[in-house]
This record gives structure tokens, C-alpha cells and sequence, in this order.
């Protein structure tokens, strides 16, 4: 019989926001519309992928959990799920995203908000000094002695870069910049796509003592956009690794930033308490180095977490407020940089761990994310073999990867399906002699197995090894847009991107998310639940 989970009133979560207990507030609808309306603080960890992520997010099973929706049901539904995983400690936000408005606190839209609005709050503290699109342009014109730095990951870079731009991304920027820029008299740009990794890549030079002028570049890759200027696509210039010299000053400036900032590296002892407790107490070990460097050798719990990103988007990463968060690198240039920045923004148990600091095994390759109750369901399943002949005898192909995945290549008429919505998934089902269940490497079809089985009245079935399987077996996936059941929502509308539904051009877009990240600083005055801090000039 599911057991009855409490519920909490806005009024008693936003004192346990206030508060230094460890907790998780997280949102468990689809992104999209987690993006339209959310609480400050929620971690989207939406319902349809839920056991995909809660290993990592959610590490501890006895904090304080608090699950909300904005009365689509997802809820209760998480938190019974959650409880059949063993998470005690949980209750549902009463009333919701709707109910927390309602009581008078304030909402966001967009995704990964803490992270940009932070950026906000640097720029205004520190006043950051950045360039238009067009004086940078009129720079290279003038063929002035510069320096482009991009400081989003590769992926990102080759997209769309500045020209003559070097991806140079996050924690990478101190740990490269000495080695990278030609001369004390050499302006220094960072950018990226819109204003926060500019302004904190920016201010993070600022605060190595890089000694050249050092300049974000306003609004970024859209800024340039609406400029009337055109990005390069296809870059694929990296700033080189640091040579000895280089090294050795960053270093020094990542100290001096380590110093001013209260960043603390972490003892052996400590780090040996820290994962005794790591079943009481929430621990987060993030390498933030390259992925080169982390696949050619990373400690065995540790998640490829780079600094910058963990900067830009620390909600994906880190699910838990108050708790504890280790980061890892070789030397302490761009784990001390990232912890500079977290202790910014009010993370108060934060230390640093050099990989030459500790002597135990290490883990090479990527890492497979842990996936929590896949040992405990029961699912009939099928090769490819089986699959194509069930489809010939007139069964169909259920996708449960993100719709993104799904547009980049699915088995042949096959249908998006979303978890979050299977009843209004299978209204718009053809008919079909039986199921089969797929996804990108299988896991969430199985774990979804039950849920749709309990709806279908057909034979339902897991294709074992889901759509890689499929290519490993030598067979071809389609691609486009065909056969959505219902409409994905489970992907957030990036600015680059217009809603041709509302008459919006790109440049629109653009135009109202720059605006959006503006106001941030407005809607943090009115909130008073962020810890953001400002450190003084002094070490």
C-alpha cells in the first residue's frame, strides 16, 4: 500500500532554505516546463529519468528531501518512487510551484538560474569591465594586439565561436591564460555564448592578477549576433597546455586567489572522515580537470565535473545545499579557482584534493553514471533478432530517450514516448499487436517496464541493450521529427532558437534572454534566500 508522504508549507521551506541543515528542493517535471516557472533553489531532476540521476544527485537517503511540481501529479508519483528506493526523509511542497507564489516569494523562469544569477551578482559587486561586440570588432580591425578566449566547453566553441577565438573553457582560463597570452600589453577578451562565463571568466583572470588588461565581452556570442556581426562555426582552436614558466605563475595566482577566497585543501585524514560519513553525510567528488585528464586516470569517486561548468551549472552537478563537495585536479589551479567561486556563492564546506596529494588506484575511460533500482525490476526482453520480428508481425517501437537523442537517430517508425506522460502517450498510439520499449543504451526502458505495461493491453517487451544494441547489430536509425506522441518537453528552448509559434525571430529570442539575465539582480533583491558573499581585496 504506497505510503502517505507529508507536506510541507511554503512558510517552513523557505526556513529550511535559510538554514545550514543539508537538504535537496527538487523540481520533478520536464525541463520545459521546470524553465517557464521554478522555485530559486530546485534541482530539476524531472520524473522520467529520475533513477538515472539520483545516485549522483541525491547521494544520501536520510536528508531532508522536499519534491515539488506545480500540480501535475509528478509529486506524489516521485515521492512514492523515491520512498520505494529508500528515501526517507521526504514531503511534497504544498501547493506546489503555484502555492509558493502565492504565498508572496518569488519564481524563476530559465535553467540553471542560482548559477546566472551569481554571475549577475559578480558583475555588480565587482564591476567587471566588459567591451561591446562592436568595440571588439573595431579592435580587430585595427588589428590590435588581443587575445579571444572562449571560456564554454569545446562542443559549445566549435558551434559558434568569436573569430579568431581559442576555446579556452571555465577553470582552463587562469590555468592556460599565462602561457597562452603573448605579452604583459596584450588585451585579453573572454566570451561566451551570453554574459556569465564572460563575467566570471573575466573576473577570474582579474582575480589570478593576471597583469593585462582583461575585458568580458558583453552579451557574448548573442551580442555579437545582434551586432550585425557573424561568428565562425567549425573552430576547433584550443589554447595550448601551460609550459613550465606558465605553469609556475599560475600556480602562484591560483594561491594568492586560494588565500583571498578561504579556499581550504582538503587533509588526508579529512578526506578519509569525509568518505567514512559519506552515508550520513552528503559528498560530492568532482574532477575538474579536462576529460582527456579524467579518462586517463581519475579516482574511483569521482564524477568529470569541469570547473567552469560546475560554476555555470552547479545544479546539475551538486543536488544537496550544505553539503560537502571535494574537487579534484593535479596541481590546485583550477580546483582552487572553482572552490574560490562556490565559496562565493555561499557553499560552506568546500575543499581541495591534488591528485598527487593521495596514493590509491586509479580508474581510466569514462564513467558509467549509476543508475539506481535497475537490479530490483523484471522485464521480458528481446534481441534484435526478435525485435525485427515482432515488428514485421506488426508490433511497434517505444522511445523512451531524450527527444533530442530521439531527433538524432531512432529505430525506424518507431514513437517518443515520454515517461512523465504515458496516458496521454499511448492516446495517440497507433494500433499495434505488441510494445517493444527502447532507449538510447536500454536502462530507462526497463525501469519504465511496469508503468507501461499496467496501461498497455498488449504483449510489452525491452529490447535488451536498447538503441545501441540496434547499431551494434548492424541495423540503421532514422532521423527527424516523425511520431511524437505527445509534445517534448523534456528539452530546454535555447536562446538560439525561436519560437515560431509566437511570430519570435532569433534575434528576439536573444534579445529576451540577455534581458532575462539583467533582471536576475532585481529578482535576488526581492528573494532572500541566496548566500552569495563578497569577499573583500585583502588576503
Amino acid at each position: 500500500m504506497p505510503k502517505t508522504i507529508r507536506t510541507i508549507s511554503p512558510a517552513d521551506l523557505r526556513e529550511l532554505l535559510q538554514s545550514d541543515i543539508e537538504h535537496a528542493l527538487v523540481d520533478v517535471r520536464e525541463i520545459d516546463p521546470f524553465s517557464h516557472q521554478h522555485l530559486l533553489f530546485a534541482v530539476p531532476i524531472p520524473y522520467g529519468r529520475l533513477e538515472l540521476l539520483i545516485a549522483d544527485l541525491l547521494p544520501v537517503k536520510s536528508i531532508p528531501i522536499v519534491v515539488c511540481d506545480d500540480g501535475e501529479g509528478l509529486a506524489e508519483k516521485t515521492a512514492q518512487r523515491l520512498n520505494t528506493l529508500g528515501y526517507a526523509n521526504l514531503s511534497i511542497l504544498d501547493g506546489g510551484v503555484s502555492g509558493w507564489a502565492e504565498a508572496g516569494y518569488e519564481t524563476y523562469s530559465g535553467v540553471n538560474v542560482p548559477s546566472k544569477a551569481f554571475g549577475e551578482f559578480v558583475e555588480h559587486e565587482e564591476h567587471t569591465p566588459s567591451l561591446s561586440a562592436t568595440e571588439v570588432h573595431k579592435m580587430m580591425e585595427n588589428k590590435e594586439d588581443m587575445v579571444i578566449l572562449d571560456s564554454r566547453p569545446f562542443q559549445e566553441f566549435n558551434w559558434a565561436s568569436i573569430p579568431s577565438g581559442q576555446c579556452c573553457s571555465g577553470a582552463e582560463l587562469v590555468y592556460r591564460a599565462f602561457s597562452n597570452v603573448p605579452s604583459p600589453e596584450t588585451t585579453v577578451i573572454v566570451n561566451c555564448a551570453g554574459r556569465t562565463r564572460s563575467i566570471i571568466g573575466a573576473q577570474s583572470l582579474i582575480n589570478a592578477g593576471l597583469p593585462n588588461k582583461v575585458y568580458a565581452l558583453r552579451n557574448g556570442i548573442m551580442g555579437w549576433r545582434l551586432s550585425g556581426l557573424q561568428p565562425s562555426s567549425g573552430e576547433q582552436t584550443w589554447a595550448s597546455p601551460p609550459h613550465e614558466l606558465g605553469l609556475t605563475k599560475s600556480i602562484a595566482a591560483s594561491d594568492r586567489v586560494a588565500a583571498r577566497f578561504k579556499v581550504q585543501q582538503i587533509s588526508t585524514a579529512e578526506l578519509a572522515q569525509w568518505r567514512a560519513e559519506r552515508s550520513s553525510q552528503s559528498l560530492f567528488v568532482l574532477d575538474v580537470r579536462t576529460v582527456e585528464e579524467y579518462e586517463a586516470g581519475h579516482l574511483g569517486d569521482a564524477v568529470h565535473a569541469p570547473g567552469g561548468q560546475v560554476i555555470q551549472a552547479t545544479d546539475e552537478y551538486i543536488g544537496v545545499r550544505n553539503s560537502r563537495i571535494i574537487l579534484v585536479d593535479n596541481d590546485g589551479v583550477r580546483a582552487s579557482m572553482t572552490a574560490s567561486w562556490l565559496n562565493q556563492m555561499g557553499q560552506k564546506n568546500v575543499r581541495t584534493l591534488f591528485m598527487g596529494d593521495i596514493a590509491e588506484p586509479l580508474t581510466r575511460g569514462p564513467r558509467d553514471a549509476p543508475v539506481v533500482g535497475l537490479d530490483n525490476v523484471s522485464t521480458t526482453n528481446l534481441n534484435v533478432k526478435d525485435v525485427l520480428k515482432k515488428l514485421q508481425d506488426g508490433a511497434i517501437t517505444l522511445d523512451l530517450s531524450l527527444s533530442t537523442d530521439y531527433r538524432a537517430g531512432h529505430i525506424p517508425s518507431a514513437w517518443f514516448i515520454l515517461r512523465s506522460q504515458l496516458i496521454d502517450s499511448f492516446k495517440a498510439l497507433p494500433e499495434a499487436t505488441a510494445y517493444i520499449l527502447t532507449s538510447d543504451d536500454g536502462k530507462l526502458a526497463k525501469l519504465c517496464f511496469a508503468e507501461i505495461q499496467s496501461l498497455a493491453n498488449k504483449p510489452v517487451y525491452c529490447l535488451e541493450g536498447g538503441n545501441a544494441a540496434w547499431l551494434n547489430d548492424g541495423q540503421k536509425l532514422s532521423n527527424g521529427n516523425e511520431n511524437f506522441s505527445v509534445e517534448p518537453i523534456d528539452v530546454w528552448r535555447i536562446p538560439f532558437v525561436a519560437n515560431k509559434a509566437k511570430g519570435e525571430t532569433v534575434e528576439d529570442a536573444m534579445r529576451a534572454y540577455l534581458d532575462w539575465e539583467v533582471d536576475l539582480m532585481a529578482q535576488l533583491g526581492r528573494d532572500g534566500t541566496t548566500k552569495f558573499k563578497r569577499y573583500s581585496n585583502e588576503t
